[in-house]
């Protein structure tokens, strides 16, 4: 997510078969040479109760996400096939997916589940359900599933693009939680995470480029364009990035830089790539040097006018928000947070390892705040709160401050990165590896800080303000296609209001 200006100014132990389970249903079990975690007990944060809310609310654990997408530019329209892989999670019974195109109108065009057809319409087939404490509505399958076996979910459906400029990319805002459910059938929580593989496939005549997350390899050039994007591991699915731009509106450059295939991509007329190259060498090797490894094969960047959206390997970004972003891979998109209202603390590193890269030194959080930036939401709530950048970054300012400094600090989110990449933890489990790592306990500061019933009024921040990501691209190049489309701008207000 975008980059913002850094600015300072703003126990017990349970049972043991109750650890055991907790740590078989969190896939957050000790690793090797690491302590056990410490599970707090405490009035105003209930890990158990944490668990059961999303095993009741998110129902399946999927394994894989295959989609095809014929994408016609002509008609500013997508065909979709959609495969999903999963497991029933436990005591479930009921399978359920997010996927909102089908809430906006007549998107879905089949639906068959363990090969048997479904009717989006029939109650006694498909029911949307809602849950107390989530804005996001959920599509729940009428059949009971085994449990402890795999299940296959195929979904046909259709989108109609907004717009005139024929492109078809992701549009994901963690702020307010809204994820690749708009382009595919998946789970919108961050702790759910798949292999995802996609396959584009681009009819008409005009050339078309492709970038995305993972490995993303032309496979035809005629008579149709196509693509396939594999993540190659399991990754969130709000982490997925893509987009499907005409190749005479864009310009790209690729270069390897720490051993990292890099490519910048930028609109004709858009912002300078060269300058985008002195960003991209000033960061990516220092993150290498003092966090780790790259956490992806590789890196995409499309360079944009205005704001950022990290991705697993690949953002979409202004160039002040640059360094912001790649930072991000590390904390968000490999490090990632169990549920969207945790992920004040990946906004909360990149802000306070902002401040650290311009000599700025923020102002520890007081011992006595208090503020519920985390249990203000819902653990199924989408989005979560702004005040985790500044806010954020007084508190990893203060666990420097407790740790002896930055330069520890950094070794403890080399150590953080290392060990638990692609294993979800929330707040407080990250209060837990910090005393198992260095003996510091902030598990109370942590629980006044985040979770605290005494909540001062919530200060505006410029964290909410110049942050969206936009592909649109320069007028000229609009320009070009307005009267080319003029056929389907009754279809497209048909999309999502």
């Amino acid at each position: 997510m975008q980059r913002i200006e850094f600015k300072g100014s703003n126990g017990r132990w349970v049972a043991a078969v109750i650890l055991l389970a907790a740590c078989l249903s969190l896939n957050f079990c000790q690793r090797e040479n690491d302590p056990p975690p410490v599970i707090p007990s405490q009035e105003n944060y209930d890990l158990q109760a944490e668990i059961r809310l999303l095993n009741e609310t998110l129902r399946i654990n999927i394994l894989t996400i295959d989609i095809t997408y014929d994408f016609y530019p002509e008609q500013m329209r997508v065909n979709g096939k959609a495969r999903i892989v999963f497991k029933m999670r436990p005591g479930q019974n009921l399978a359920l997916i997010h996927f909102d195109p089908a809430l906006w109108g007549s998107a879905l065009d089949a639906i068959s589940l363990d090969g048997k057809a479904l009717a989006f319409a029939n109650s006694q087939d498909v029911r949307i359900r809602e849950f107390s404490g989530s804005t996001q509505k959920a599509i729940e399958f009428q059949r009971p599933m085994a449990p402890n076996q795999e299940h296959i979910l195929r979904m046909d459906f259709h989108l109609l693009l907004p717009g005139s400029h024929p492109r078809f990319n992701t549009k994901v805002t963690d702020l307010t939680g809204t994820g690749n459910e708009e382009v595919f059938p998946t789970i919108n929580s961050p702790e759910e995470m798949a292999r995802h593989r996609i396959l584009f496939r681009v009819h008409g005549s005009r050339p078309f480029v492709c970038i995305g997350s993972g490995k993303t390899d032309k496979i035809h050039e005629t008579p149709v364009q196509e693509w396939l994007l594999d993540t190659e591991r399991d990754i969130s699915s709000y982490t997925v990035m893509f987009a499907l731009v005409p190749e005479a509106d864009v310009v790209s450059e690729q270069k390897t830089i720490s051993g990292v295939p890099v490519t910048i991509m930028a609109y004709m007329g858009g912002p300078a790539i060269a300058a985008a190259w002195n960003e991209v060498n000033a960061c990516l090797p220092e993150y290498i040097a003092t966090i780790g490894p790259f956490p992806a094969p590789r890196l995409s960047i499309f360079l944009i006018s205005g704001g950022g959206m990290e991705y697993y390997g690949g953002t979409f970004s202004a160039l002040t928000a640059l360094k912001h972003e790649i930072f991000h891979n590390y904390f968000a998109c490999s490090a990632v947070a169990r549920t969207y209202r945790d992920s004040w603390w990946d906004e909360a590193l990149a802000t306070w390892y902002d401040g650290k890269q311009k000599g700025a030194t923020a102002i520890p959080m007081p011992e006595n705040a208090a503020t519920h930036i985390v249990s203000g939401r819902s653990p199924i709530a989408m989005g979560w709160d702004y005040r985790a950048y500044e806010t954020g970054a007084q508190i990893m300012q203060a666990v420097a401050v407790q740790m002896g400094g930055s330069d520890a600090f950094i070794r403890f989110l080399s150590y953080l990165h290392h060990h638990h990449a692609f294993s979800p933890f929330n707040a407080m489990e990250m209060a837990d590896i910090l005393k198992a790592y260095a003996g510091v306990d902030m598990h109370p500061q942590f629980l006044r800080w985040l979770y605290s019933r005494e909540t001062p009024p919530a200060a505006a921040s410029s964290a909410a303000q110049n942050k969206e990501a936009t592909l649109d691209p320069p007028a000229e190049i609009i320009n070009k296609y307005l009267d080319k489309t003029s056929n389907c701008t009754g279809e497209q207000q048909e999309k999502q209001p």
